[in-house]
């Protein structure tokens, strides 16, 4: 008995090992100023032994604010997105929760949005599965780049005769 729970706790050092090593080396990357971070990526848990890396942004191009609107100063609009990422890390469908409801002008914002958002790149998710060998050592029996979904809202407003498009992560 004593032998298997010092392979346990041998498995679980090395897996937080891996854990805080992943964590200090992954920095999320940002577009600039304005860019949101991958917060907004729905939670999920992960099985023992399991590790996370990625879903973090690459590329996040702003949508530009739509000229056809800019004379008429409108109040600040916010369009909150999903975006389905495949496995590759590309955005594949942008859903905006009630847009069949709305109106004219609001349709530019989410076209902007749409047209944006499918340019936009992450780091891959992945998910690695360790297990324990016969001396107690760490090793990687699964590697799988997954899909994923992460929510954002963008803001448009005019700061005078100036159009200001900013996009932040939406809270889960």
């Amino acid at each position: 008995m004593p032998y298997i729970g010092l392979r346990l706790r041998h498995l679980c050092l090395a897996a937080a090992t891996v854990v805080l090593a992943c964590c200090a080396s992954a920095s999320p990357r940002h577009a600039g100023a304005g860019s949101a971070s991958a917060l907004a990526v729905r939670h999920i848990p992960l099985a023992l032994g399991q590790t996370s890396t990625g879903a973090t942004p690459r590329e996040q191009p702003l949508p530009g604010y739509p000229p056809a609107l800019r004379m008429l100063h409108l109040p600040p609009q916010d369009v909150e997105v999903r975006l389905a990422v495949d496995a590759r890390g590309k955005v594949s469908e942008v859903h905006v929760p009630n847009e069949a409801q709305a109106d004219p002008p609001h349709r530019l914002f989410i076209d902007a949005v749409r047209e944006a958002a499918m340019r936009w790149t992450f780091v891959p998710w992945r998910t690695r599965q360790w297990a324990a060998d016969a001396n107690g050592e760490a090793h990687s029996v699964g590697d799988h780049a997954q899909p994923f979904e992460v929510g954002y809202v963008f803001r448009f407003a005019m700061n005078g005769d100036v159009p200001v498009v900013d996009v932040h992560a939406a809270t889960p």
